[in-house]
């Protein structure tokens, strides 16, 4: 310890080594008390050094390191050791005065030779007995919690290299495994020990034990004592392998026992540096600096010294070779502070020291070495006349079998297969759906351009990126902000002001709107069911399915101008005759949608306006036996559809059949073939319905369903009717169940519980009003006790969405209706640690009554305490669902209040449009000032970058202030809606909902409050996330970038076309293709695979059950992806339309674009006017690479490089030099269909000359040419996509990432680490992709099972007898295995392929296995440039490995076998 010190003294000095040196100091301290101690055996000393130890750790600083000696000394009769390594004492000499002991070694061969040159053992004293066992404690104060310790136990010694006996305690209690370059084993020597109480470590008790097991021998002393009796005491006995030790290295013992303690105590101060936070390599660096200067302390005494003995020669050279090597490992070390400076004062003291050793003339005898110098000799030294380690093959080499493949003096490419053509990817133009219509002719051109647009998507969805989401954004914009929604039937202007009902139609725009309404609810549920979902995305998914049946039913009661429908008029009841209208349920929709989640004001009204439309229904309806479609209710059709169908076929002369069922389903297509329109209404209802399926195993599973996969395959089941002779007078003819399929063959049944049905009949009599509070209620209590079994042994049905956090009685786990209910719950959530009992119990008292928990709850976290408390992501949800839930639904003409307060019925607090725009309405001023504060609270936890613990609760509150601001704009763009022309679309139906009425003081309050909201926004908000976003590229946070980066598009989700400037469409359009390439979408499963020549799938679809893909509470993102989708749907066309309009911006924004995702922007901490996000151009013209940028490099020299095993990553700045060309002008592509797809001035002329048609040539080859390879960078606003040298960046798939031989190069996938890639070339067998950036290829085969077999050359058979047919260590070796795996019969033939030697042999067989191909799973094979290996497991032969120097992928199995001449 004192030699250390001294060593550390002598170092460059810094704060790490000075922290080091004063823990040596304190350490040599304590050793020389505890040497006394062993000397003396005086107890009084060692209640001194338990006194001494306990001060010095209350002492302790933060972050302090202290060492502290300890271990045990076993009965000096050696009772406690195994009987074949017992000492056998000898005859004591009296005139000595001590006892010698000869101690046989537990080694064999050479070196128990090493040990015992000159007899049966060596000769020790008792004052250095080989059997003590010394540990080191490195003990730190923890800086987060200073009331605790984390105690480090170090443990080196190495039992002389074996494993069996384990009297040191290394191989029972320290982390072991064998080495992946050499097969020896690697021990984890430092164990660590986390959150041990400081009252514990200050207990004198504790440590006089630990010192008595040091200082008093006794035959229970040995390491189960000191680990499971002594350590387990030090935090709360726990077992000493239940500690996780993750920062401990792994290392190889030294083959002899740490008997100086020197190997330890450097072992110490290197985990006692990685306490601190220090790297790995810098904490090697820190022993290797200290080794130096005991080296250089070494040539100062060899430099003095006349002679020197062949033992001190021998150590010397085993020291010069130890740091040489140490040198070597360390200085390759990523951050390693071994510079070029060190290693040649290294070399030049080894060299002096070699030199003056030769100079004295002292050879090296290995025989008087000491042990570890004897070992390091012997597995160099080339001298007695064996082999030398250079002539044989590696130890250890045939547990790598693939190790071949490392050879490069044969190629495999002919093994990759032919070249691949690529693949036709057609343009798909978003914005091409029109976000304006005014007449029928634009509506159904909306509907069939959207209709367009996602055939084109989920026909590539293998090519194009994020097809289902794309797909939901656009028909979610389409069907609730374009197509307008009917007015309620019965309303007085209706006939004026209804979109639907102002204008005559004709029946083929009838029947044309009604095809592409099918069609339209077809492809979103088919995209909808392929997502992950959140309560945002399934209230979202029902109330777009819902506009469109109430559409398509405003559009059936159409009576035609030119050839009416007789389906249409007798379902509008406007036929001849007695007929009456009729109309469809909306089921339980009233009561499913008070607890959906809409974050959108135009989706809380629309909910308002559908709700309205089916309570118009039941009014103009009235008769409840004319209500169609009552799929939740029965299985078979009701009254009112025997009824029309009846009238229908009485109208039209077709037969009149006592089971119509087969008119319904098309079973008999007669009626169908002549009134389309009655399925196309049909399964538009039915989808909308399907999708409230209150369970989530009524719906299909999650994978990626094609839009084929949705299509509804009605049938009716036979049953048996009487013959006519058997009848009696009432009889009638039994109903066919009604049989639903789509999505593989999968039943669709819609069922509800009974009692929610029949709560629901008894409370809406005969109008369809909804007005039903406590259904849900009725329904979960009236389970049986079977369900209820069931679902608390997690067999039970699953509901279809998560559950509201806005209800009290999920929080806390049981019923809770009042506020009495609270004070009865025994134990109240947390919410980890962020509210005490206190809050909590009052966040839940304001939960209990959902009119007024708007304002309560804003106030309560509006208080700066309870701010931060938003960290946690359960009380965001529970804020978000308070806020967001409409509540009860008010239907029209609702009964007046009682006046009673407080209320005994609900239903009397029910709100029209929700509880949100309630409170905006009626009291604007206590929402206005809690926001207030709570912005004001949190812009002060801004620290200038991104920071896990208070980003979360700062973003999450302008995410509050933007969403509730749109719901302000909302109402003050209602009551400006005749007079602005510059209204968004939907205002002119949406407007004219009921229940958003506000008088003129409100509105001024609302305007108010939008204005400093948005003035807070734009001027503190945004600067803020544009500096958090440049310091998290510039130090290669991705994650955390593209956090920032949907949030800087987040807060332009509310402004307007006429509002758009410079710099929010470079930020939406940046933030876009940012997250594109970056961010990892996983809401939607894989794609599916294209469809082959021979009509199937090229690969198989995974499905997923629902019940396991539900999303997180809260995403990375903060919030679901499916919502930042919706913004850049809703802005999409308005930020193209401006694009075009602005020549002059358009190139400096797409050119700041493009500066962004390469990284070539500029990066000065203070630049304002960085191009990223703020829209200005940059004070020096600068540009991206002119074209000149490659995939693989764009971004190499500012990406992170990350390479060698467990994923260190070696991260550089990402500020690289900008080029000085001039800024290049951008412009669309001129080519149908091309709009939004922005290329440089200098691609112009080869985009144009490339639609020319070449001699010759095919159409596919023309159509391949132009669309796919005639451009080589581009952006891409339409798909957010940006492409360079022809091919696109984008992230590397997951399932490539977490294959092992990846994982061993770069480390498993981790959301901070982004890997992009771009293609390089692409096979039928393997597909070369380049990491951009990494400076590695990834080359991924796959297995290729149609390879004939070829077995190698056979040289000579081999027999298990082993006579006369190899050497007979092959039989001892190799027997138990092939027995083990192929039987006791010799069935399977092997042979040597290559003449066999004493220590290698190579065997071959070839082994037909038969698979079931149903079962295999196709596993791919990947190389890895610079750590190239492959996984072949998919192979149908059984290939048991291969080590005989093959390469490329293994053509037969190959066993390879090896003596351990060690």
């Amino acid at each position: 310890a004192e030699v250390l010190r001294v060593a550390v003294s002598r170092a460059p000095q810094s704060a790490l080594m000075a922290s080091l040196g004063k823990s040596l100091e304190d350490f040599a301290r304590i050793c020389d008390r505890v040497s006394k101690l062993v000397a003396t055996r005086d107890p009084t000393n060692l209640h001194d050094i338990a006194c001494q130890i306990t001060q010095r750790i209350y002492r302790s600083g933060p972050n302090e390191i202290l060492l502290i000696p300890a271990g045990w000394l076993p009965d000096e009769e050696g009772l406690n050791v195994p009987g074949h390594h017992r000492k056998k004492l000898q005859s004591s000499s009296s005139s000595t005065g001590f006892a010698t002991k000869v101690v046989p070694t537990p080694l064999g061969g050479d070196a128990e030779k090493l040990l015992k040159p000159a007899g049966e053992g060596m000769i020790a004293p008792p004052a250095f007995r080989f059997e003590v066992r010394f540990v080191c404690l490195v003990l730190r104060r923890r800086k987060d919690k200073p009331n605790f310790f984390t105690v480090a136990v170090v443990n080196a010694n190495g039992d002389a290299g074996s494993t069996d006996l384990d009297d040191c305690g290394v191989a029972k209690y320290h982390p072991i495994r064998p080495c992946e370059r050499t097969s020896a084993m690697e021990h984890k020597v430092v164990v660590e020990l986390e959150d041990v109480p400081q009252e514990k470590l200050t207990d004198g008790g504790l440590w006089f034990i630990v010192y008595r097991l040091l200082a008093f021998p006794h035959r229970q002393h040995d390491a189960a004592l000191f680990y499971e009796r002594v350590l387990t005491n030090f935090n709360t006995l726990r077992p000493i392998t239940a500690n996780p030790s993750e920062r401990s290295l792994w290392r190889r013992l030294p083959p002899c026992k740490d008997n100086s303690m020197a190997y330890g105590v450097c072992e110490a101060l290197v985990h006692g540096c990685l306490l601190v936070d220090a790297p790995p390599a810098v904490a090697d660096g820190v022993v290797t600096q200290i080794r130096l200067q005991l080296l250089k302390m070494a040539e100062a005494d060899v430099a003095k010294s006349t002679s020197l003995s062949s033992r001190d020669a021998a150590t010397l050279d085993a020291a010069c070779r130890l740091f040489a090597r140490d040198c070597a490992r360390v200085a390759d070390l990523e951050g390693s502070p071994v510079g070029a400076a060190m290693l040649e004062d290294a070399l030049k003291t080894v060299n002096h020291v070699d030199q003056r050793r030769v100079d004295l003339g002292s050879d090296v005898d290995a025989n008087a070495a000491p042990l570890l110098a004897r070992s390091l000799l012997l597995r160099t030294s080339s001298g007695g006349g064996g082999p030398t380690p250079t002539n044989l093959p590696a130890s250890g080499g045939a547990a790598f079998p693939f190790f071949g493949r490392f050879r490069r003096d044969a190629a495999v490419e002919h093994l990759a297969g032919g070249a691949i053509v690529p693949p036709i990817q057609l343009p798909v133009e978003l914005s091409s759906v029109p976000d304006v219509v005014y007449d029928y002719n634009t509506a159904t051109t909306a509907l069939r351009r959207a209709l367009h647009v996602c055939t084109l998507l989920a026909n590539q969805a293998h090519l194009v990126r994020h097809t289902y989401l794309l797909r939901c954004a656009l028909l979610q914009h389409v069907m609730t902000r374009v197509i307008p929604l009917p007015l309620p039937l019965d309303r007085e202007d209706g006939a004026t002001n209804c979109f639907w009902r102002c204008m005559p139609m004709r029946y083929e725009t009838q029947a044309d709107l009604l095809r592409l309404l099918q069609m339209i609810s077809r492809h979103f549920s088919c995209a909808a069911l392929s997502l992950r979902l959140t309560r945002s995305f399934d209230a979202a998914r029902i109330l777009t399915t819902g506009c469109a049946a109430i559409v398509a039913d405003a559009v059936l009661r159409r009576t035609a101008c030119d050839v009416p429908s007789w389906f249409s008029r007798h379902y509008s009841g406007d036929a001849d005759g007695p007929t009456r209208p009729f109309g469809f349920d909306m089921g339980l929709y009233d009561v499913e949608s008070q607890f959906s989640a809409f974050v959108e004001p135009h989706l809380c009204v629309a909910r308002t306006a559908v709700l309205d439309y089916f309570a118009s229904l039941g009014r103009v309806v009235r008769d409840r036996s004319h209500m169609l479609f009552a799929f939740e209710r029965s299985q078979t059709i009701g009254a009112g559809e025997h009824q029309l169908l009846g009238q229908l076929c009485l109208q039209m002369g077709f037969p009149v059949l006592e089971q119509p069922e087969v008119y319904f389903t098309g079973e008999r297509p007669d009626l169908m073939d002549a009134y389309p329109e009655l399925g196309l209404f049909r399964d538009v209802v039915f989808t909308f319905k399907a999708l409230q399926a209150p369970t989530s195993d009524a719906l299909p599973a999650v994978r990626a369903w094609r839009p084929e996969d949705a299509a509804l395959k009605w049938s009716s089941k036979p049953v048996a009717v009487k013959p006519k002779h058997k009848r009696e007078a009432s009889y009638r003819a039994p109903p066919r169940p009604l049989i639903v399929k789509a999505f593989a063959g999968k039943q669709l049944v819609i069922q509800y519980d009974a009692a929610a049905l029949s709560t629901t009949s008894g409370n809406k009599g005969d109008s369809v009003d909804g007005a039903v509070a406590l259904a849900e209620e009725a329904r979960v209590g009236q389970k049986s006790r079977w369900r209820h079994f069931l679902d608390f042994v997690g067999l039970g049905r699953l509901p279809r969405a998560p559950p509201s956090k806005g209800d009290p009685s999920v929080l806390v786990g049981q019923k809770v209706f009042t506020e009495e209910d609270i004070l009865f719950v025994r134990h109240l959530p947390d919410f980890d640690g962020n509210l005490n009992a206190r809050d909590c119990e009052l966040m839940l008292t304001y939960l209990t009554a959902p009119y007024l928990r708007v304002p309560l709850l804003l106030r309560f976290f509006a208080e700066h305490a309870r701010l931060r408390a938003l960290c946690n992501a359960e009380l965001r949800d529970v804020l978000d669902a308070c806020l967001f839930e409409p509540s009860l639904w008010q239907p029209p003409n609702a009964d007046k209040p009682k006046g009673l307060v407080p209320t005994m019925d609900r239903r009397e607090l029910a709100t029209p449009c929700g509880l949100l725009f309630q409170e905006l309405r009626c009291s604007p001023a206590g929402v206005s000032r809690s926001l207030d504060d709570m912005l004001d609270a949190a812009l002060e936890l801004d620290t200038g970058r991104y920071s896990p613990t208070t980003a979360p609760t700062l973003l999450y509150v302008i995410r509050t202030i933007v969403r509730v601001e749109g719901f302000c704009l909302f109402l003050l763009r209602k009551h400006n809606a005749n007079q602005d022309r510059t209204q968004p679309h939907e205002m002119k139906w949406l407007a004219a909902v009921r229940g958003l009425d506000c008088d003129p003081k409100t509105l001024q309050v609302l305007e108010a409050s939008v204005k400093r909201w948005r003035e807070r926004l734009d001027a503190v908000a945004f600067p803020m996330l544009a500096r958090w976003v440049r310091h998290a590229t510039n130090a290669q946070h991705l994650g955390h970038a593209c956090v920032i980066y949907a949030h800087l598009a987040y807060l332009y989700r509310n402004v307007l076309e006429d509002s758009l400037d410079r710099r929010a469409v470079a930020t939406l359009l940046t933030a876009q293709i940012f997250l594109n390439v970056h961010y990892a979408f996983d809401a939607e499963p894989e794609p599916p695979p294209p469809i082959g020549p021979d009509g199937k799938p090229a690969g198989v679809r995974r499905a997923t059950k629902r019940a396991g893909f539900v999303e997180r509470a809260n995403d990375e993102l903060g919030f679901a992806q499916t919502e930042i989708c919706d913004v850049f749907a809703r802005h999409r066309g308005a930020a193209i339309r401006w694009l075009e309009a602005n020549d002059k911006e358009r190139s400096s924004v797409l050119e700041a674009v493009v500066r962004t995702i390469t990284f070539t922007r500029q990066g000065e901490e203070d630049a304002e006017d960085d191009a990223l996000v703020t829209g200005r151009p940059s004070a020096a013209k600068r540009s991206a690479s002119g074209g000149e940028l490659s995939s693989a490099s764009a971004a190499a020299s500012g990406s992170s490089s990350e390479g060698g095993g467990g994923g260190v990553v070696k991260r550089v700045s990402t500020t690289v030099g900008t080029s000085r060309l001039t800024e290049r002008s951008w412009a669309a592509m001129e080519r149908p269909g091309c709009g939004g797809r922005y290329i440089p001035d200098t691609e112009r002329g080869t985009v144009s000359s490339a639609n020319y048609v070449h001699p010759n040539e095919t159409f596919e080859n023309w159509l391949r040419r132009v669309t796919t390879t005639a451009v080589e960078t581009e952006v891409n606003a339409q798909l957010g996509e940006f492409t360079l040298k022809k091919h696109t960046v984008r992230a590397l798939d997951e399932n490539i990432q977490r294959i092992a031989d990846f994982v061993d190069v770069f480390g498993p996938p981790h959301p901070e680490r982004r890997i992009q890639c771009a293609e390089v070339r692409n096979t039928t067998r393997r597909q070369w992709l380049g990491l951009v950036g990494r400076r590695h290829d990834v080359q991924h085969w796959d297995a290729d099972a149609d390879r004939e077999v070829q077995m190698p050359k056979a040289l000579q058979p081999y027999a298990p007898s082993g006579v006369g047919q190899g050497p007979d260590w092959v039989v001892q070796v190799f027997e138990p295995t092939r027995r083990y795996f192929f039987g006791e019969h010799n069935v399977v033939r092997f042979h040597f392929v290559q003449p066999p030697n004493e220590v290698f042999a190579v065997l071959a067989c070839v082994h037909e296995v038969l698979v079931d191909a149903s079962v295999v799973e196709d596993d791919d094979e990947v190389f890895v440039s610079g750590l190239e290996n492959l996984d072949d497991d998919a192979e149908l032969e059984d290939h048991h490995g291969g080590g005989g120097g093959g390469f490329g992928p293994p053509q037969q199995g190959e066993v390879t076998v090896e003596d351990d001449y060690d």
